[in-house]
């Protein structure tokens, strides 16, 4: 079972960074979308997921939107695919 308090916005995990593991990072949703080596004035994805009032972009009713799918698929070509699993599997757990 996914720990739902560790996936960002965009379907990241912070436990897998480096930073997190170390205390240098409180996570993406306990910084509010600022992420200590990337995304220092904060992150686009987190932003509209508080704006449509979603945990991630899964859980989204507008998802999967076209801006989006642009954005992930500079880093993650799977993205949207994890994104779907995630909330298949958080509504299930609800």
């Amino acid at each position: 079972m996914t720990d739902f308090r560790n996936i960002t916005p965009c379907g990241g995990n912070c436990t897998g960074c480096d930073y997190y593991r170390k205390g240098e990072c409180a996570g993406c949703i306990g910084n509010g979308g600022k992420c200590v080596s990337m995304w220092e004035n904060g992150c686009a994805i987190y932003d509209c997921c508080k704006k449509h009032e979603a945990l991630f972009c899964g859980l989204c009713s507008e998802f999967p939107c076209e801006w989006l799918e642009g954005k992930i698929a500079e880093w993650d070509k799977n993205g949207i695919t994890k994104l779907q699993l995630f909330a298949e599997e958080y509504r299930k757990g609800k």
